[in-house]
């Protein structure tokens, strides 16, 4: 029950206070014409800059009350790091897994929460945006988003796998990922929709259908004896379909592969790292059955 009146209330809220287009209905038997305000799914893409410094503003606040709050109100100052510099511990963050009270767990929260519900919003709103402005819709930008929201809908259904990763489990809580997930997910990793949102392009359905599987086969790739970090290599291959969909050879739409490689790349040498300091011998084992760290007969 208690879930239940939330859930309404939470809907009533969002049904008074987001804007939106305002219609009139039929009139009424006395004459009365009402209005109604509508959904306008498009909003987010017409207004974009005002949420962009929204979310930056939002982003750096947190990031400061994370700061903050490692000196202030540790929930365990036991794992705390200070670096000496204030910069980097501001960036890089102090406490390892902040919470406010004994539930709600910052990290978690930052990192699952309104960044990726975010980022598949943003999607959904540029389809009906280019819908609106150029009243078809786009096959590119339909698949790009498919791909987007079967990597969040994958997330949810194994959130708890997520715990035991290195944003989790060894990254501290700063900058990085306050902004990082606040900011720069909803925003960057969005940007082959924001552009097809705008302008359309035009692909052969064949290449649509060829490129699609290569990102869903990319997401199913898990043969950990052709590669030590084969996830990696599917969100390399996953992340290259979801720019090469767009069709285009905008710096801007590729951005999202290169930082992809850079970010999963650094990720593998620490991964390296942490599997020789706590396996020993067995991971050297391990590395001579699979000579590989991330593409196989590359690297």
């Amino acid at each position: 029950m208690t879930a239940t009146i939330c859930w309404l209330a939470f809907q009533a809220v969002l049904y008074h206070y987001l804007p939106g287009p305002t219609n009139t209905g039929q009139r009424t038997p006395a004459g009365h014409l009402l209005t109604y305000r509508m959904n306008d799914p498009a909003f987010i893409s017409r207004n974009w800059e005002g949420l962009f410094a929204a979310m930056n503003l939002a982003g750096f606040l947190l990031s400061l009350l994370a700061y903050l709050k490692a000196y202030l109100m540790p929930t365990h100052p036991e794992d705390r790091k200070f670096s000496g510099c204030a910069l980097y511990d501001f960036y890089m963050g102090i406490e390892l897994n902040p919470r406010i009270g004994d539930n709600f767990d910052l990290k978690l929260y930052t990192n699952g929460r309104p960044g990726l519900i975010a980022w598949t919003l943003v999607d959904l709103s540029n389809i009906a945006y280019h819908y609106q402005i150029h009243h078809h819709s786009s096959p590119s930008l339909i698949l790009v988003t498919i791909l987007h929201g079967i990597y969040v809908l994958d997330f949810f259904i194994n959130e708890a796998w997520y715990l035991r990763t290195i944003d989790i489990a060894h990254d501290h809580y700063g900058f990085y990922l306050a902004w990082g997930c606040l900011t720069w997910v909803p925003s960057m990793y969005t940007l082959q929709t924001q552009f097809l949102g705008l302008y359309p392009t035009s692909a052969s359905p064949i290449f649509l259908i060829l490129i699609f599987s290569i990102g869903i086969a990319g997401y199913a790739f898990g043969w950990w004896g052709w590669s030590r970090h084969a996830n990696y290599v599917g969100d390399l291959l996953l992340s290259f379909a979801i720019c090469a969909l767009v069709h285009t050879t905008s710096l801007l739409v590729w951005f999202y592969i290169i930082f992809m490689a850079v970010l999963l790349v650094h990720r593998c040498l620490r991964d390296e790292e942490r599997g020789q300091a706590k396996y020993g011998v067995f991971w050297e084992e391990y590395c001579r059955k699979v000579p590989w760290r991330l593409v196989p007969g590359i690297w």
